[in-house]
């Protein structure tokens, strides 16, 4: 007998006796569901008992009551309207968003990365080699 033998055989022979289920075992039933709530009341119940006036209206929906707070245009979030730069990197001109460190995408002429900048309908702003804007 080999070493790999004595080491791998014997193990694969205990584990499959071990795994293997005796047939008269089932598998647990399931229990069995509870039955559901029948509701309190019909449609129709509640439409007489609305027309009757034995239960109060909902409001509608556009009407503000006291508790609820009335929101006005300042205390709305504005969303932070992007603006991208084209400016001149090196050898390169690339366009980069106003507030990031990296450039979205890097081009060899100026008239390249604005004809992107048009194709995509991002707003920008062309800069000069020396960094001035248009």
């Amino acid at each position: 007998m080999s070493i790999f033998s004595k080491l791998f055989g014997k193990k694969k022979t205990q584990e499959s006796k071990e795994s293997a289920l005796p047939s008269n075992k089932q598998a647990p039933k399931p229990a069995p569901e509870a039955p559901l709530a029948k509701p309190a009341s019909t449609l129709d119940q509640v439409q007489t008992d609305l027309r009757d006036g034995n239960i109060e209206k909902i409001p509608p929906a556009n009407a503000t009551s006291d508790a609820q707070a009335v929101v006005t245009e300042a205390d709305t979030v504005k969303p932070k309207s992007l603006e991208y730069h084209i400016k001149k990197q090196g050898s390169e001109w690339v366009i980069i968003e106003s507030s990031a460190k990296s450039p979205l995408r890097t081009f060899a002429t100026q008239k390249e990365a604005m004809a992107y900048a048009s194709e995509e309908n991002l707003p920008h702003v062309v800069f000069k080699a020396d960094g001035t804007p248009k």
